[in-house]
């Protein structure tokens, strides 16, 4: 019986996580989907869409630029999936020239919707649109419980390009307010306002994450909108306590420097590793049986008196 001819695009980082994951089972063969980039003749991209030989598409991302890939795929009779990963939810949300193009086109074009995270499951659903979860993650960096640090420590990732998104004023605040407590920030090279500070390191982009994790107690992460971090997962397999702007098993809820500080000197307190989170990751956060689950994805867009149904792992 030959395999399923499974076609991944969409955002470079969410296409090879999942491809690192398929490729470690031999029930899928991966095909490439024609290139949609550089200037051509309408014909020939046509041509190039039509030829595509993929029983599935599964694509990270509903951006105009992939439309074609989704129109042409329903004119054909392909199966097609989206996985929703987070910063697309939030185009659709909050950014109604974006909502009309993806409610009034690509939704009725696309079979089935997945996404990496609770919330953004909800987020979706009052839209009308049917999801099931099944997480994103690939190559992990997960640890084992270790002591906490005796100075109480933060970290946070900054990312240089979007760093207010992710909540570089709520970081440097509480770095301002409490310089009894250490704070590393990893994403971005040292900035005039982490300099400021005798607390704070700016530990840059390419930070050896395996070194930060057993130096903090708590991951602070008050971004805007998110959806499957992995960090989040990373920290909680070390043992470290998490402080997170989304809901999240195991993780406290933070969105201003009010109430992270409030949630912060509570876990002052704590003097061990935050093992349920550990037990947590490991359990759920498993690649085999993830790819297990989009295995079954799969197996039901091809079969199309099987709609995708709403599931969790």
């Amino acid at each position: 019986m030959q395999a399923t001819r499974v076609g991944i695009g969409g955002m470079k980082r969410n296409v090879d996580d999942v491809i690192a994951q398929l490729k470690k089972t031999d029930t899928f063969t991966l095909v490439s989907q024609p290139s949609l980039r550089g200037k051509v003749a309408p014909w020939t991209l046509v041509w190039r869409i039509w030829q595509y030989a993929g029983d599935v598409d599964l694509y990270y991302g509903i951006s105009y630029g992939q439309w074609p890939r989704y129109l042409f795929a329903r004119l054909r009779g392909k199966r097609t999936i989206c996985h929703w990963a987070g910063t697309d939810v939030l185009r659709v949300l909050h950014k109604p020239l974006h909502r009309w193009w993806f409610m009034k086109v690509i939704r009725h074009c696309i079979d089935c919707h997945l996404v990496v995270s609770g919330n953004l499951a909800e987020e979706l659903a009052t839209l009308g649109i049917q999801t099931q979860l099944i997480p994103l993650v690939s190559n992990l960096m997960l640890g084992k419980p270790v002591p906490l640090p005796d100075t109480f420590s933060l970290l946070a990732y900054l990312p240089a390009d979007r760093s207010d998104f992710y909540g570089a004023p709520i970081v440097y605040a509480l770095a301002a307010q409490h310089p009894e407590w250490q704070v590393y920030i990893v994403g971005r090279d040292p900035t005039p306002e982490g300099k400021a500070l005798s607390n704070v390191v700016e530990l840059g982009p390419d930070a050896d994450m395996r070194e930060v994790y057993p130096k903090i107690t708590v991951l602070v992460r008050p971004t805007l909108h998110d959806g499957l971090p992995r960090m989040v997962l990373e920290a909680l397999s070390w043992g470290r306590y998490v402080v997170f702007s989304q809901p999240f098993a195991h993780c406290e809820i933070g969105r201003t420097v009010e109430e992270i500080t409030y949630v912060l000197r509570e876990l002052e307190k704590c003097k061990t590793p935050h093992t349920a989170g550990v037990d947590y990751i490991r359990e759920t956060y498993n690649e085999e049986r993830i790819v297990e689950q989009l295995a079954l994805v799969f197996t039901e867009a091809l079969c199309k008196n099987k709609p995708c149904t709403e599931k969790s792992l």
